[in-house]
């Protein structure tokens, strides 16, 4: 784990449209504590770097297992126990099929990464919008890129479910100008069942982030199957109005990330998911205006 003057990040994307105002640079902090089975990132989950390996634009040459100083790959497999991290694999491979996922970055090059595009940020009303991952799973580093964006004059977006203790996350809200704040199932059973973690410190923390001086918005994935039962959606809507969120985002489900599994050697848990419709998306939509809070599909 990185100390607290580096973070293990496993993307910075810039010129993105998403997750928040005008033209932002995301940043994609690895680790999360949740296993969602939706999850469109699973290569975000762990803690630590991976060696990630597509076998659909691999040419099966073998430069990466013949150049490897530890010898701890094969074609299918990877030994992460011996392994040096020292990428070597990913800098031979003539496809990029071989490449290694969460790279620990000090905070000041993450911020001069960022800083180019202050004048896009400027003209747009974007600016940085730390994900994931989990950006609160890395707590005392992400409180510190946090409060070196701020020192920059960029505004600042987070998305994060909040399971951490308050502590933590009130270290790392207080320096944001926007929380996009996840809220998955209102269920606990549910939310468990899907998540792997129980909702009450998500929801505690929740009516504790709406407070702070910041605009905090909810966002629910809305999975076809799990997610999109109209009790879950109408219970969110009406806890959105009890804390005094400023919006509700409906996200809706897709799978772009559904190949990445095997190629992170990971189970994909939710196939039987489908797409929501158009149609009962807005109908979604009114249902939870209809509570009174604004909402919109996407954002």
């Amino acid at each position: 784990m990185p100390n607290r003057d580096t973070i293990k990040i496993f993307d910075i994307q810039r010129y993105s449209l998403h997750d928040g105002n005008g033209i932002r640079t995301n940043i994609f902090i690895k680790g999360c504590p949740l296993r969602c089975k939706w999850c469109a990132n699973p290569e975000s989950q762990r803690f630590y770097s991976e060696n990630v390996y597509s076998k659909s634009t691999c040419m099966n040459c073998g430069s990466c297992v013949e150049g490897c100083p530890q010898q701890t790959l094969s074609m299918d497999d990877w030994n992460r126990e011996d392994c040096s991290h020292c990428m070597k694999c990913e800098a031979i491979c003539p496809t990029a099929s071989r490449r290694f996922v969460g790279k620990d970055r000090t905070i000041e090059s993450v911020v001069d990464e960022v800083i180019k595009d202050h004048a896009f940020y400027k003209a747009s009303g974007g600016g940085v919008t730390l994900s994931g991952g989990e950006p609160l799973a890395q707590p005392e580093a992400t409180a510190k890129l946090a409060a070196e964006l701020k020192k920059m004059g960029l505004h600042l977006a987070i998305e994060t479910c909040g399971y951490a203790k308050w502590e933590k996350v009130e270290a790392v809200l207080k320096h944001c100008d926007q929380i996009l704040y996840d809220i998955k199932e209102m269920c606990p059973i549910k939310h468990l069942e899907f998540t792997g973690v129980d909702n009450r410190l998500i929801l505690d923390n929740a009516r504790k982030a709406a407070r702070l001086d910041s605009e905090f918005i909810i966002r629910v994935p809305v999975i076809g199957g799990y997610t999109n039962r109209i009790e879950n959606i109408e219970k969110i809507a009406k806890f959105a109005v009890e804390i005094g969120a400023a919006e509700m985002h409906l996200l809706p489900f897709h799978r772009f990330g559904e190949n990445k599994y095997e190629k992170s050697h990971m189970s994909y848990d939710c196939a039987d998911a489908y797409i929501p419709s158009e149609v009962e998306m807005q109908s979604l939509v009114a249902l939870a205006q209809s509570s009174g809070i604004k909402t919109k599909i996407g954002g």
